[in-house]
């Protein structure tokens, strides 16, 4: 599964992100989800990267 985010920085100074996150199933352990810039390639994208286990992320707009 894929999923396209965007990154709401309003405030922060920063510029605006496309994020892609991948969750990737697993049958004896956790599923994992990565997240990373969707505009990334090669080694930038390879060092801008984070995964977890799917239960370590909630949605934002519940957390507000």
């Amino acid at each position: 599964m894929s999923e396209h985010l965007t990154a709401d920085r309003s405030g922060t100074g920063a510029d605006e992100c496309e994020l892609v996150s991948v969750v990737v199933e697993y049958d004896e352990r956790p599923d994992q989800c990565t997240i990373y810039p969707g505009d990334s390639e090669g080694i930038t994208r390879m060092s801008s990267w984070i995964s977890a286990d799917i239960d370590c992320f909630v949605d934002c707009r519940a957390m507000r």
